[in-house]
């Protein structure tokens, strides 16, 4: 008798889980969503009614649709903030990705711009040393070279 209860209930479980798939089908989730991946299992339960689970599914894709304009409205990054998203369906993580993002293309620009003002600096020295050459070597071709001292001739 236990095993036919079961099969019983698994049974309906089925068919419970039958009419889930058709009606989030006919909720036009994103294309992304996957009823496995909001999947609650508290909706086959028979004191969980189908007017429960519809309810739910309404409020997820709400909330799903929300989540995904506000990804979509990031200042930087929005695309890979939301391809996060539609892998984890966690704003949180595709935002925390966001901005990982974002402070690493921030610490690339003050590299490059370190490094820009660190070659420009090298680059100025470089042509004060040659000016400097330069006015050195300019000096000594002026100067006449000094007569050589005439020997005192015969006293």
């Amino acid at each position: 008798i236990d095993k036919q209860v079961k099969e019983y209930e698994e049974t309906k479980k089925q068919e419970k889980r039958a009419e889930i798939e058709k009606l989030f089908e006919g909720m036009a989730f994103p294309e992304f969503v996957s009823l496995d991946g909001i999947f609650n299992k508290v909706w086959l339960n028979a004191t969980c009614s189908m007017k429960s689970v519809e309810d739910d599914l309404k409020g997820l894709k709400c909330k799903i649709n929300e989540e995904i304009d506000t990804i979509e409205h990031l200042p930087q990054f929005a695309f890979e903030a939301m391809e996060i998203y539609k892998t984890t369906l966690s704003m949180t993580a595709a935002i925390t990705e966001g901005k990982q993002l974002a402070d690493v293309q921030r610490r690339k620009e003050e590299a490059e711009k370190a490094r820009a003002a660190a070659e420009a600096a090298r680059l100025a020295a470089e042509e004060q040393r040659k000016a400097e050459e330069a006015a050195k070597a300019a000096e000594q071709q002026e100067e006449p070279e000094p007569m050589p001292e005439p020997e005192p001739v015969g006293l």
